[in-house]
């Protein structure tokens, strides 16, 4: 493929920006990209110090073919950000500036998947998970110039992603067990923890951005989170037209904008990016979007399913654009979620979906393959739990549940539900017959999937009724636990941190477990993998909770999806890695690649 490179095969993360700050939990204690040091003199004795080699490129855009620095890249969005803000970020598009612009203590290489230190130098780890201490990078500087300190460091814990002013509840960032954070040096810091948990340690170094405290300690809690586009940080771009100054947010990006536009930090301490600038432009709407792709001022867009079977089909097309498909660890899945509660948060009526017998049955009418073929145009692979195949804790010997009509009206029967006057809907022994609402965002290919679950459900003589909602409905509507069925998703993990959506307790309140599925199985496992650090014992344990989740189905896992991306071949250094494209590493040629 044209412009395109795939450097390493098997494990592959989704098309990222810049190693996007995400909410996934890294790997607890996995193989460094740096040595165990013998002595230093800022380490608690006795415990192993882990180094980092120096950042660098994954692959020197200087050393491919047509490069030439400088230009603009720019992509079209498929969804529409309502802010940039890393504190309240929730949707995949609001984090493409974030990994450009901010960075984490230590992020995973993107060719060999090692925990690799970014602003960190050099940490250690308590082997009981109650304490890490971390070295700085000397030479690592915000877009100010000014220095990264292990104060910015306990600013932005404590002060902020801690700070319960600033952090809504059911943040995916918790840090209610950091019990301190200790500035022993300029570039040195100390974390302690009330518990072990794999959410404490490593996932403070890959998950939380560091903020310049110099410039947002002058900001009050409320102005930190009224926040949309105040984004300052030490990675290799910045915001255009953006002061530092946080009284002064008249530059500051603000919903509505289409555009977002990042300027090259002229300050990166790391290796500075070809591109002058990177502008990404929302067009919701996939035809205007494609037809925006036309014009020469655009380099790459996120088609949907159809736009990419066909230019991928284009030889034409394919002379001038390469189609990029990545399925990685931290790829999007979607399925079906049942209510196994009272709707509203249990003060509503009990849907049929509190059966586990029922749930089975609705699973047994679904059938992955068919709909990834016919509603999604053969993009994606069938799962059975909230990952993929590619992730070490996946379960690659569980099977949907499968089987005849007969046998899932069979299950419908055995919870009560049978068709007691002959007129070919199922009731219970009420006399109430089984309808329910399906939602689900108002798009085509779910549109279809209403219709296609609609057919399946009459066939054994049950009523559903789509329903199609705008995101912000949809999400409201989850949130609220109001609905019978209804469409969900989310990024897998390398290290899979299930406690916010598959724990009883989350049933409730900010929880996501928006489906209030409670099994006591599944509560004993989360328990136990969360407090496990040695990464063998507690891929063992989360591919328990996969059978479980299979076995109960409070959600009905139909595929995981590609991230998509149509790329101009004009644009160099389009390479492939582990944790997928990386745009700071773009380059726009001096003369197009010619098609192979």
């Amino acid at each position: 493929m044209p412009g395109c490179r795939i450097l390493s095969m098997g494990l592959a993360l989704a098309v990222s920006v810049g190693g996007v700050i995400g909410v996934a939990v890294g790997l607890a204690q996995p193989p460094a990209s740096g040595v165990q040091e013998a002595r230093t003199t800022w380490a608690r004795p006795g415990v192993a110090v882990v180094t980092s080699k120096p950042l660098g490129f994954a692959n020197d855009p200087s050393k491919e073919p047509g490069f030439k620095a400088g230009g603009m890249f720019t992509e079209l969005l498929s969804g529409v950000p309502d802010t940039l803000n890393p504190l309240t970020a929730r949707k995949g598009v609001e984090r493409r500036a974030e990994g450009l612009v901010m960075q984490p203590l230590a992020r995973y290489d993107p060719m060999t998947l090692e925990l690799r230190g970014i602003l960190a130098s050099a940490w250690q780890i308590d082997p009981a998970g109650l304490w890490m201490r971390v070295k700085l990078n000397e030479r690592a500087t915000f877009s100010d110039g000014k220095p990264v300190t292990a104060e910015d460091v306990r600013f932005s814990l404590k002060d902020l992603y801690a700070n319960p002013k600033v952090m809504k509840p059911g943040s995916a960032i918790d840090l209610s067990e950091l019990k301190s954070v200790e500035v022993l040096a300029g570039e040195v810091v100390e974390l302690t923890f009330s518990e072990k948990r794999l959410t404490n340690t490593i996932g403070v170094l890959t998950s939380i951005a560091i903020f310049p405290k110099h410039i947002y300690s002058g900001m009050s809690p409320e102005e930190l989170t009224k926040s949309t586009g105040f984004l300052v940080g030490s990675g290799p771009f910045m915001m255009k037209g953006l002061g530092t100054d946080p009284k002064n947010l008249g530059g500051q990006w603000v919903p509505g904008t289409t555009e977002i536009v990042l300027t090259r930090n002229e300050n990166y301490w790391g290796p500075k990016p070809p591109l002058d600038a990177v502008r990404f432009v929302a067009v919701a709407d996939a035809g205007a979007r494609l037809k925006r792709f036309g014009e020469p001022d655009v380099d790459a867009m996120i088609p949907d399913a159809d736009q990419f079977q066909k230019v991928s089909g284009d030889k034409e097309l394919l002379k001038t654009v390469s189609p990029l498909a990545v399925t990685s660890a931290n790829s999007l899945w979607m399925g079906i979620a049942w209510q196994c509660g009272g709707k509203g948060g249990g003060t509503g009526p009990t849907t049929p979906f509190a059966s586990q017998d029922v749930r089975r049955a609705m699973a047994i009418l679904i059938d992955g393959n068919e709909v990834i073929r016919t509603i999604f145009s053969g993009v994606g692979s069938p799962i059975t739990g909230p990952g993929n195949p590619r992730l070490r804790w996946y379960d690659t010997s569980l099977a949907a549940p499968t089987g005849p009509v007969e046998e899932a009206k069979k299950l419908l029967a055995s919870a009560g539900w049978k068709d007691r006057d002959g007129d070919g809907t199922v009731e219970n022994e009420a006399g109430q017959p089984f309808a329910f609402e399906f939602i689900y965002e108002n798009r085509e290919s779910f549109t279809k999937l209403g219709e296609y679950l609609t057919a399946r459900c009459r066939a054994v003589g049950v009523r559903c009724t789509g329903t199609g909602l705008s995101g912000t409905e949809l999400t409201a509507r989850l949130k609220a636990r109001t609905f019978d069925a209804a469409t969900v998703g989310a990024a897998g993990a390398m290290d899979w941190n299930p406690e916010m959506s598959w724990h009883s307790k989350s049933a409730a309140g900010e929880g996501r477990n928006y489906w209030q599925w409670k099994s006591g199985a599944a509560d004993a496992l989360i328990d136990a993998g969360s407090a496990e650090l040695d990464i063998t014992m507690r891929e063992a344990t989360w591919k328990k909770l996969h059978g479980v989740i299979a076995s109960e189905q409070p959600v009905t896992f139909i595929r995981v999806s590609p991230s998509l991306m149509l790329v101009k071949q004009t644009v160099g250094n389009v390479t492939k890695t582990r944790t997928g494209v990386l745009t700071e590493e773009f380059f726009k040629m001096a003369e197009p690649a010619a098609a192979k």
